[in-house]
C-alpha cells in the first residue's frame, strides 16, 4: 500500500504514478509541484504485523508555470470569422475530461451552445461567427489528479480590414545584384509607415530571426516601407522574409522568398 499525505494511492492512482516491482517501488513520471510531500509504503507480514516506510519528495520551484500554457496569445481574428484558441501541457497522456474552458466565470458547454466546439482533445476551443462581444479572455483549466492549473488566452477582434499582397515573390537574383521586394497594402483606412515591419525568417521559414526595420546596412525599406531592398545580395540572403502590418486592431502578414542563383542569367524557370 502506498499513501501520499495519508491518502491511499489506489491502483491505478494516476497514469503518472505507478507502483512497480510488486509494489515495492513507486515511480512518478513528469513530476510537478503538486506531487511534493510525504509518502508511505505499508507492508503486512504473515504474522499480521504492519510496518511502514516513510519517504519525502521535494520538488524545486520553477516548473509549475509551464504545466499549461497558451499556444498563442493574443489571438486576432476578423469580425464574423472563426477563431481557434489553444493551450498545451507538459504532462503526457492527459485525458480530455481533464480540460474545461471558462468565459466570464462560466463554464463553456458546446453541447448547449453551437457557437463553440472543442478540438484537439479539448485543448483547443473554436469560437464561431466572432462578434465584438466575444473579445476578451478565455481560461483553459486542467484538473488532473492533484494538478489544478489554468492558462489564459486573449481573443481580439480586428476592426480594420487589411490585405497584404506580395507582387514579385519568389524573387530571383544573383550575387552582387540588388533585390527589390514590392508589396501592395490595401485597407479601408490609410496605413502609416510606422505600422509596417519587415523580418528575416529562419531556416524553417517560420521563426523570426532578425528585424529589418528601421532599415540599416544593406537592407532598405523605401516607399513608406512598401518595399524591401537588399543591396549587394549575398548567397546567405537566400530564404524567406516577412512583412507584418498592424493597423487599427488588424494584424496581417505575408511572406516573400528570395532565391540567389549561381548563374548570371536570371529567368523564370
Amino acid at each position: 500500500m502506498w499513501l501520499h499525505e495519508n491518502e491511499e494511492l489506489l491502483p491505478p492512482s494516476s497514469r503518472r504514478i505507478k507502483p512497480q516491482n510488486s509494489r515495492r517501488n513507486l515511480t512518478i513520471s513528469n513530476v510537478v509541484k503538486a506531487d511534493e510531500g510525504n509518502y508511505k509504503c505499508g507492508l503486512t507480514l504473515d504474522d499480521g504485523s504492519y510496518h511502514w516506510a516513510d519517504f519525502t519528495l521535494t520538488v524545486e520551484d520553477g516548473d509549475s508555470k509551464n504545466i499549461l500554457v497558451a499556444v498563442q496569445t493574443p489571438v486576432s481574428t476578423m469580425h464574423s470569422s472563426s477563431a481557434t484558441l489553444a493551450v498545451k501541457t507538459s504532462i503526457k497522456n492527459v485525458p480530455p475530461t481533464s480540460f474545461t474552458w471558462i468565459r466570464n466565470n462560466a463554464y463553456i458547454n458546446p453541447a448547449n451552445d453551437p457557437k463553440y466546439s472543442f478540438v484537439n482533445y479539448r485543448k483547443g476551443l473554436v469560437v464561431r461567427d466572432v462578434q465584438e462581444s466575444d473579445a476578451g479572455t478565455y481560461t483553459a483549466q486542467m484538473m488532473y489528479g492533484k494538478i489544478h492549473v489554468r492558462a489564459d488566452v486573449e481573443l481580439r477582434i480586428n476592426t480594420a480590414d487589411v490585405e497584404v499582397r506580395p507582387e514579385n515573390s519568389p524573387l530571383k537574383t544573383v550575387v552582387g545584384q540588388t533585390a527589390h521586394f514590392l508589396v501592395t497594402i490595401d485597407s479601408v483606412q490609410s496605413v502609416p509607415w510606422k505600422s509596417i515591419e519587415w523580418y528575416r525568417l529562419g531556416e524553417d521559414g517560420k521563426s523570426r530571426e532578425r528585424k529589418l526595420t528601421p532599415p540599416s546596412g544593406r537592407f532598405k525599406t523605401p516607399d513608406n516601407r512598401r518595399k524591401l531592398v537588399i543591396q549587394a545580395v549575398q548567397k546567405s540572403d537566400e530564404g524567406f522574409y516577412e512583412v507584418e502590418v498592424k493597423h487599427k486592431g488588424s494584424v496581417v502578414s505575408a511572406k516573400v522568398e528570395l532565391k540567389v542563383l549561381e548563374s548570371k542569367w536570371v529567368n523564370s524557370q
